[in-house]
C-alpha cells in the first residue's frame, strides 16, 4: 500500500491519530499523536501532541515530544 500525502488547511482543525502518511503539511490546528516521514509545520500551523518522523521542518508553533531524524526551523517558527 502506498503511503500518500495529507494537507491540514489554514482553516481547519484535526484532533486524534495520524499515521501511514509519507508526508503531512499542516498550515490549520492538529492536536494528534502522528507517525510520518516528513512533518511541515507552515507559519499558521499550530501542532500539540507527539510526532515521530525523519523529517520535521518547523514553521509554525510546536507543542509535544518529538522524535525526529533532523529537525529544521524557518524564520516563521
Amino acid at each position: 500500500m502506498e503511503r500518500s500525502r495529507a494537507i491540514i488547511g489554514a482553516d481547519a482543525k484535526f484532533v486524534g491519530q495520524i499515521s501511514n502518511v509519507k508526508s503531512i503539511e499542516i498550515e490549520g490546528t492538529v492536536e494528534a499523536d502522528l507517525a510520518a516521514e516528513k512533518l511541515s509545520i507552515g507559519a499558521s500551523g499550530k501542532f500539540t501532541g507527539q510526532v515521530k518522523s525523519d523529517l520535521v521542518v518547523i514553521g509554525g508553533s510546536y507543542d509535544g515530544i518529538m522524535q525526529a531524524g533532523s529537525i529544521w526551523a524557518t524564520e516563521t517558527a
